[in-house]
């Protein structure tokens, strides 16, 4: 068991460009998320939900998606704190949890926790990745994220 650093290149609502998600300890997963990709998570999310919570629903998909092959293996998710203020870190957890739980249904509400982790690997690597100085382990298509907003 180990505890997991989450970073994200490109903010989500930053729909136009590609944004590169790096989970790393004793696992290293990059996942690139092209930009059409985002956009056409962005219009189902719309449909589905309310406009304001868009890019908080596609932040924890893109989070789910890098980490849940490996979720057996974590004890703690620690995310960059990109999107900041308790009540916001708040609705990410929450929308993450649901996610979680339907792979994990006995995760407690403080296995995912909120810091400023630049420098860690992830950071580092998610960046690089964003910058192509580093390969993504794979790109993400739109039917593995549609697949999970359909559950």
């Amino acid at each position: 068991m180990s505890i997991v650093y989450v970073d994200l290149s490109a903010k989500v609502e930053q729909w136009e460009r590609d944004s590169a998600v790096a989970a790393c300890n004793d696992i290293t997963r990059i996942l690139l998320i092209p930009g059409r990709v985002k956009q056409q998570v962005r219009q189902m999310l719309i449909r589905q939900h309310t406009r304001s919570s868009v890019h908080y629903r596609a932040f924890a998909v893109f989070i789910y998606l890098a980490i849940r092959d490996d979720l057996a293996n974590i004890e703690q998710l620690v995310i960059d704190r990109d999107y900041s203020g308790a009540n916001v870190e708040g609705v990410i957890k929450s929308l993450l949890l649901d996610l979680l739980h339907k792979d994990k249904p006995n995760l407690p509400n403080g296995f995912i926790r909120f810091e400023n982790i630049a420098g860690q690997r992830a950071d580092v690597f998610a960046r690089e990745c964003f910058q192509r100085k580093r390969e993504a382990d794979r790109m993400v298509r739109f039917e593995e994220l549609e697949a999970i907003l359909r559950k």
